[in-house]
């Protein structure tokens, strides 16, 4: 799931930011395709009396002295009023344009002397409220603090989750998500998992065609094995 950004609020990640080692992408090209943000998953009808975890609320993240919230004007100024010959790449919620900023008034600077920023402008019709969230399925695993979720609910996240790809799959127009992992399993307030960030998704084979060899895409850790091996 992604933030919104009307005129008044943007969002910029540091070329110079650190990665995370244990997610790192295999590749950063992202699509042009039009396949939607996200998708309903039907839910999982097993039931089950245990009750559901209480996720962290958003009150609950700390705020950094390090940090600098910028205006929308900031970061036009930045990215040169988002000209076209700065675009660096469009994904499913937007489009990330190159900006420079001074390194010490994180003001804007003129191209090529000083710190290089990625700016990321969402698109209007890409809004997705985020009240309905309960974050994605690796915030309930990983992160600290949380109560862990109980295998009923690990049950039908996992059940979930899949009929989603098996819908992408046999579809009419199949799609090949390539990004499979928990980030990407969003998770309503009944739990109910639903599938996001489609930019590295690619069209199936069509005709009489019964694979697609493409560049291999996706997260070390998540992609299949046989994929990465072989690209198909």
């Amino acid at each position: 799931m992604g933030n919104c950004l009307d005129s008044s609020a943007a969002k910029v990640d540091s070329t110079l930011s650190s990665h995370n080692p244990g997610a790192s992408r295999i590749s950063s090209r992202t699509s042009h395709s039009s396949i939607p943000s996200s998708l309903t998953i039907p839910s999982y009808s097993g039931g089950s009396n245990e009750c559901l975890p209480t996720p962290r609320s958003e009150g609950e993240i700390l705020s950094s002295p390090n940090l600098k919230a910028f205006s929308f004007s900031e970061l036009k100024n930045a990215t040169r009023s988002f000209r076209p010959n700065s675009l660096l790449g469009e994904g499913g919620f937007g489009y990330v344009f190159k900006g420079w900023i001074d390194e010490h008034t994180l003001t804007a600077a003129k191209p090529g002397s000083s710190l290089v920023v990625a700016v990321k402008k969402f698109k209007p019709e890409g809004f997705q409220g985020h009240k309905e969230w309960l974050g994605s399925l690796e915030n309930h695993l990983f992160r600290r603090g949380v109560q862990p979720l109980s295998w009923a609910v690990r049950i039908k996240v996992a059940i979930g989750a899949a009929r989603g790809l098996s819908f992408l799959h046999d579809a009419k127009s199949q799609v090949i998500y390539r990004d499979f992992k928990a980030s990407n399993i969003l998770l309503d307030v009944e739990f109910n998992a639903k599938l996001s960030d489609f930019g590295l998704a690619k069209a199936g084979p069509t005709g009489d065609r019964t694979h697609v060899s493409t560049q291999v895409m996706g997260t070390r850790g998540y992609a299949a094995p046989e994929y990465v091996a072989t690209g198909l």
